[in-house]
């Protein structure tokens, strides 16, 4: 239905609700009751199909969420990390789409740096002592530049990233996107020397 995992803290609320409702009613009958038990178990088979209907529709219309190649996206940049860098992945970062997918595809559950906000236990020592991966999109400059920054500081590499989703017979846009690598300290000088080309030519 187009939920991310940041709206998740908002659920007790809606489900907190219909209780609530509930609650001011007077108490139901065992008729009643009967008929709102067939009536919970006719909406069940209904909700998938509501969702994948959703999802087409969404695809359709070409609406960020459905047509952005999040996982993907997120899916290199991990593969690539494993590939350099040899270490866990602690720390995503950048456009929250990328990072938050990250962040759940990972299987280290990396702690995502949502936009470069502000965050008290992101700290310059924890940047050189685990590194970084961090995702832009081409048109999201603050982005880009504090990602350049961080890049360039510890010796590391940026990679251009390019997707397209295709489901049901239709293609979504061509998303583009860039893939900074900002490894620890520790192996600013033991990293394998060879230019950006070699290490993003598994990601094209």
């Amino acid at each position: 239905l187009g939920l991310r995992a940041s709206h998740t803290w908002t659920l007790q609320i809606f489900a907190f609700f219909p209780l609530l409702l509930a609650s001011r009613i007077a108490r139901p009958t065992l008729a009643h009751r009967a008929n709102l038990k067939q009536f919970g178990l006719a909406i069940i088979p209904c909700l998938p199909i509501v969702g994948v209907a959703a999802q087409i529709v969404s695809f359709h219309l070409n609406t960020s969420r459905a047509t952005d190649p999040q996982t993907e996206f997120a899916s290199d940049g991990i593969a690539l990390w494993r590939r350099e860098i040899g270490r866990p992945l602690a720390l995503v970062a950048g456009d929250h789409r990328y990072a938050m997918a990250a962040s759940l595809v990972a299987p280290e559950r990396p702690a995502a740096w949502s936009h470069y906000g502000s965050a008290w236990w992101v700290s310059e020592n924890l940047i050189a002592e685990a590194g970084l991966l961090a995702w832009c999109r081409d048109d999201d400059w603050v982005c880009q530049a504090k990602s350049q920054r961080l890049m360039e500081a510890a010796r590391g590499w940026s990679c251009q990233l390019a997707g397209q989703r295709t489901a049901w017979n239709t293609q979504g846009p061509n998303v583009t996107a860039t893939l900074y690598v900002v490894p620890p300290s520790v192996m600013a000088n033991t990293i394998r020397k060879h230019g950006n080309d070699a290490r993003c030519s598994a990601l094209m």
